[in-house]
C-alpha cells in the first residue's frame, strides 16, 4: 500500500498536474521499462517452472542454505 505513493509519483496522475505532474523525459520511460522487465521475469519464471516443476523447491533450499550460512556467522 505504501508503495503506491512512489508508483503514482513516477507515472503521474492525468488531470492532476499540480499534485503529481508527469515526469519529463527520460524519466517518463522508467515505469514502462520496469513493467516490461517484470513481465519478462515473470514469463521466464513460468517457463522455468513448467520445464522443471521442482525448481521452486530447489530455490527454497538454496535460500535456506544461504540463510543458515549467514545466521551462523559471528556478529561484528
Amino acid at each position: 500500500m505504501i508503495m503506491l505513493i512512489p508508483l503514482i509519483s513516477s507515472i503521474g496522475i492525468p488531470g492532476e498536474a499540480s499534485l503529481f505532474p508527469l515526469p519529463s523525459a527520460p524519466f517518463n520511460l522508467f515505469p514502462d521499462r520496469f513493467l516490461l522487465y517484470l513481465a519478462i521475469g515473470t514469463e521466464w519464471f513460468t517457463f522455468l517452472r513448467m520445464r522443471s516443476p521442482n525448481v521452486i523447491q530447489e530455490i527454497r533450499d538454496d535460500i535456506e542454505a544461504i540463510h543458515l550460512k549467514f545466521s551462523e556467522m559471528p556478529k561484528i
